[in-house]
C-alpha cells in the first residue's frame, strides 16, 4: 500500500469536531480535496498522544483502495478530514501520492 504524509488540525468539539480524538488504534476517515469533493478512504495509525484540537500534527496515512486514483492527494493539496458527512479536521498534504 502507498502512504502520504499529512499535517492535520482537529476541529474543536464546539465547531463540529470530535468529542475525543482518535488516539488509539487505526482510524479510517475519508480525505476530501476541497475543489474536488471525492471522498478518498485512508487509514491513520499514529496520531501523536499530545494531539489536541486547533494544533497541527503530522500523521502518516495509508491509501486503502487499489484501483482508486489518489493522485489528487499531491503535495500541497488542502484536505478536509471527514467521518461520514462530518468534517472533523482540516489539513494539507506534505508528501503526496501524485
Amino acid at each position: 500500500m502507498t502512504h502520504i504524509l499529512l499535517q492535520i488540525k482537529f476541529k474543536p468539539e464546539d465547531e463540529g469536531g470530535r468529542a475525543q480524538l482518535p488516539l488509539r488504534g487505526p482510524w479510517c476517515p475519508h480525505l476530501v480535496v476541497a475543489s474536488q469533493g471525492e471522498m478518498l478512504g485512508v487509514r491513520i495509525f499514529d496520531i501523536p498522544a499530545d494531539a489536541r484540537p486547533g494544533v497541527p500534527v503530522e500523521v502518516l496515512a495509508e491509501l486503502l483502495y487499489e484501483g482508486v486514483s489518489y493522485d489528487i492527494l499531491a503535495e500541497g493539496a488542502e484536505v478536509e478530514v471527514q467521518e461520514g458527512p462530518k468534517v472533523v479536521a482540516t489539513g494539507i498534504v506534505i508528501a503526496g501520492a501524485g
